[in-house]
């Protein structure tokens, strides 16, 4: 039995991706690379964004000028929201899926990744930092140079911890895009951070989206649920487009 390729891991999840809940359960081969979760173990469980809700009035009169102070808000065209709860199980199972023995990691390590491409090469030398052209991306997306939810307005240069992607090594605050998002306290956290990558043969235009995890998550996400980690991505959904987008997720524990 070869052992390098027998350990593996067994991990669950539950996601919400763009207001979409999803489930996941699955068993991959250990490698040191980013492991990819198979389409088959998904599950969509519900779909949600923030409701239109009821206009307000205002009273005018013939011959009066009503002088009026608007705070307005809109969902963002650009932009889709995954968040989620990893839990793993670390097994070591031959090549006919018998198992030897299992360690349980309630609180796992890593980073998990969404990127558009199924052919993302982990292997040393091939990940780093992105450092592309945020207007270029910005365009591919149909995303206006004017608009407040540019790549570059909202990935601006954060701090960032020392993370390593299979045995690419990216140093802390090395890479000029990340963002910090929202925690329980409604306010951007470095509990949850997430950082662009870039990879060999990966059009510039469709960076990785890398997020750490963060342990012991009970209670600290935006919305007060149990999350460890949290993410955002780029959807086009300008000019009424509400096709989806399929983003590819890969998990790396550590």
């Amino acid at each position: 039995m070869n052992l390098g390729s027998a350990l593996s891991r067994k991990i669950k999840f539950v996601f919400i991706l763009g207001m979409l809940i999803l489930s996941v359960a699955w068993i991959a081969l250990a490698n040191p690379d980013p492991i990819a979760v198979k389409s088959s173990d998904i599950t969509v469980v519900s779909s949600s964004h923030m409701p239109t809700g009821s206009p307000g009035t205002v009273n005018v009169i013939a011959g009066n000028i009503t002088e009026l102070s608007i705070n307005g808000t809109s969902v963002t065209q650009s932009w889709a929201g995954v968040v989620g709860l990893i839990s793993g199980t670390i097994v070591l199972d031959d090549a006919a899926d018998k198992r030897l023995y299992k360690w349980s990691d309630a609180n796992p390590t890593g980073q998990i990744y969404l990127t558009r491409n199924t052919s993302v090469k982990w292997t040393s030398t091939n990940i780093a930092c992105w450092n592309g052209v945020a207007a270029t991306v910005d365009t591919a997306y149909n995303i206006s140079s004017t608009d407040a939810d540019t790549l570059g307005k909202t990935f601006t240069a954060v701090s960032h911890p020392a993370f390593s992607v299979g045995a690419n090594s990216i140093g802390a605050n090395a890479c000029s895009y990340a963002v910090h998002l929202n925690n329980v306290t409604g306010k951007p956290s470095t509990q949850y951070t997430e950082v662009l990558l870039a990879g060999t043969g990966i059009p510039t235009t469709q960076p990785v989206f890398a997020s750490l995890l963060k342990m012991n998550a009970t209670g600290f996400g935006y919305d007060a649920g149990n999350y460890n980690f949290e993410s955002i991505v780029l959807e086009d959904g300008h000019n009424g487009d509400r096709a989806t987008t399929a983003y590819y997720l890969y998990v790396e524990l550590k």
